[in-house]
Formats: structure tokens, C-alpha cells, sequence
């Protein structure tokens, strides 16, 4: 299993508070797992949930009890300026095809607001501009000259489980019933420590390591 590993029909990628990432059919469910697996001393009921696939965050209060919960740690989406999938200020750039690229101008008018210049193989350079995201005028997803970060490559922890579900086909969460295939459950940590933290039910541990934005180009 990798970070593209089709997902089962129904079920999209969700990342809770910034740090565990799972697969679930909405942002109420991948809610109701990170309740399930946080750790003993924590008592949050609100979780900040992103959807990997769109970048919309939504905070979700999991109290059973209709009481207002609260979260200190969760970020909600007013508290970060990071937009989804765009090319940020600060970091290094190559083409698709392995070029560097300099950012020159991040809001210029119109569709294409980011300005770039290229190095080119003979040592010269050609400028363009393109999307946010880094996509050439031309580009349906897959043009050499599209602009994307070069990012550090990040190691991740995936706990995997057994899909559990009751009599009536359904997986009972935090007392809730979500409608669920048989399959597998997996959660992402940032340390070897806290995917073992909990093994009942586990069917294996092990790392990934990838780079923030790869293959969503």
C-alpha cells in the first residue's frame, strides 16, 4: 500500500488536525476514527478535517452528548493561509520535465498569475506564466512545462486494521454507525512510536516515505 493506492468506491482520503491521515466516506467519519485512536489523555471532542482531494477543511464536534466540545490543539481553517495545491512562495521549483524555475511575480492579472522564468539546457532562459497550481496555458494536466515544488521527501507511520463490521453490515465508530465495505483501515503517524502505541487489532505497521504534492500533478 502507498499514498496512491486506489481507494474502495465511496471512500476519499482525509487528513484530521494536520496529522492522521484516513481513508472515510466523509469528514464526520474521519472525525469519529482520530476520536477513537487519540491518545488516553486527550479529551477532544472538535477535529479540524481536510479533504486531500479538494482542500476544503471542515471542523466536526464528535460529542455524543450535543455538549460543545472543544479541541486546544486542532487548528481550524481560519488559523492557516495554506491553499491546496498551489505553488507557494519561498520553495524550490522544477518543470515537469526537470528544468528550474525561478518565481517572478506570484499575482499578476488574470488566469495566469504566477510569472516564471526557466533555465533552459544551453543555459538560457525562457519566462511564461502560469496557474496557481503551476499549469502551463496549455496544459490538461500533463504538459513538460508545468511548474511544481520540489519538496523534501517525508517518512510517515500507516497503521493497518481489519474493517470491522456489526450485525447489520454497518462500522460502529464512536457509537455511530457508518456505512462501510469489508476491507482494510489505515491510519498515518509521523513517528514509528505512535503507529505502535496501540496493536489490538492491527494488521501490520510499516513506513512510506513520498513528497508533499506527488502524483497530484
Amino acid at each position: 500500500m502507498n499514498m496512491h493506492t486506489p481507494l474502495a468506491a465511496g471512500l476519499k482520503l482525509f487528513r484530521v488536525d494536520w496529522a492522521i491521515e484516513t481513508a472515510a466516506s466523509s469528514p464526520e467519519e474521519a472525525a469519529a476514527f482520530a476520536s477513537e485512536i487519540q491518545s488516553q489523555g486527550s479529551t477532544a471532542t472538535i477535529f479540524s478535517v481536510e479533504d486531500r482531494q479538494t482542500g476544503k477543511v471542515t471542523t466536526v464536534d464528535t460529542a455524543l452528548d450535543g455538549a460543545k466540545g472543544e479541541n486546544l490543539i486542532a487548528r481550524r481553517p481560519e488559523d492557516t493561509t495554506f491553499v491546496a495545491r498551489t505553488l507557494r512562495p519561498g520553495r524550490e521549483y522544477r518543470t515537469r520535465e526537470g528544468l528550474p524555475v525561478e518565481i517572478v511575480s506570484f499575482n499578476d492579472p488574470g488566469e495566469f498569475p504566477v510569472g516564471v522564468r526557466i533555465t533552459l539546457p544551453d543555459g538560457g532562459t525562457a519566462a511564461g506564466l502560469r496557474t496557481k497550481a503551476g499549469l502551463h496555458p496549455a496544459s490538461q494536466g500533463d504538459h513538460p512545462g508545468d511548474v511544481f515544488e520540489v519538496n523534501p521527501p517525508i517518512t510517515k507511520w500507516v497503521r493497518v486494521y481489519d474493517r470491522k463490521l456489526n450485525e447489520a453490515g454497518k462500522q460502529v465508530v464512536g457509537g455511530k454507525e457508518f456505512a462501510a465495505e469489508r476491507g482494510l483501515n489505515w491510519y498515518i503517524f509521523d513517528t514509528e512510536e505512535e503507529a505502535r502505541a496501540s496493536l489490538q487489532g492491527v494488521r501490520a505497521v510499516f513506513s512510506i516515505t513520498y513528497r508533499e504534492g506527488e502524483g497530484l500533478g
